[in-house]
């Protein structure tokens, strides 16, 4: 392994459920690799803003690993709502280029197009069907933080 620091993965995601999904699939990948990322979770869009715009205020230049490398955001979260912790990580100068991918429900085309105007960088639909979930986190890990490199 090199010397560079891990990768951050934040979790936006308020379902202990769909958490504890992507945390096991994660430590069974990590079963057969090195580890891959670290992780923190925030469960609310007030809490993600906070943790967020927080750290990026205090990140020194040489202190920006304490920002996430990627951020996986539920869009229906308690409180201040997915889309608006999109809108506000891509207003800021220290965090917009933080690849984000949405998890969500099956919204229809022209909203998806939307998202990714505002800058995410994938979406996932939100399967209610476990298998097919599990399956779109293994995709997600697999490709975020194995074949993809991301920003440290």
């Amino acid at each position: 392994m090199s010397d560079s620091p891990l990768p951050l993965l934040l979790v936006i995601e308020d379902s202990d459920e769909d958490f504890a999904v992507l945390k096991r699939i994660l430590e069974q990948i990590v079963e057969q690799d090195s580890l891959l990322c670290r992780i923190d979770r925030c469960m609310t869009g007030d809490e993600a803003l906070e943790y967020l715009l927080g750290k990026a205020s205090s990140a020194s230049e040489t202190d920006l690993a304490r920002l996430p490398s990627l951020i996986l955001l539920d869009l229906l979260l308690p409180g201040i709502d997915g889309a608006e912790v999109l809108r506000q990580v891509k207003q800021s100068d220290r965090l917009r280029s933080i690849p984000i991918v949405v998890l969500g429900g099956n919204m229809n085309q022209r909203e998806i197009n939307s998202l990714y105007e505002q800058g995410i960088s994938g979406y996932i639909v939100k399967r209610v069907d476990g298998t097919k979930f599990r399956r779109n986190m293994q995709l997600f890990i697999e490709y975020w933080l194995i074949a993809n490199r991301l920003p440290t």
